[in-house]
């Protein structure tokens, strides 16, 4: 396989792996910023933000900042990737394991 579907095949599973690493933990980042900015004694436990929220402004509350987050991961971790990927070919090229294969494919 050539370089062009190494590259396509590793956006798209990078891609899809942070997104969903974001859709998990966009909501609990929700949570303690609304903890960490609210004055002081206003909540005994970040649990009590939860049902507020949720009654407050909806389910959509707790994914806040998604978008932005799911662009930025898509890009800078598929680029991180494909650095690192690039980085082991070519140490392989120089520097032969003799059959030791690395992660690079």
């Amino acid at each position: 396989p050539g370089f062009g579907s190494f590259f396509r095949s590793l956006r798209v599973d990078t891609a899809a792996l942070r997104m969903a690493m974001w859709l998990i933990g966009v909501p609990p980042d929700v949570v303690k910023t609304k903890y960490q900015t609210a004055p002081p004694g206003q909540y005994k436990s970040f649990l009590e933000i939860v049902p507020e929220l949720y009654i407050a402004e909806g389910a959509g509350a707790f994914f806040k900042g998604f978008g932005p987050s799911g662009m930025r991961a898509f890009i800078a971790n598929g680029v991180c990737l494909m650095t690192y990927e690039l980085t082991i070919k070519t140490w392989q090229r120089f520097f032969p394991l003799n059959g030791v294969k690395m992660h690079a494919y």
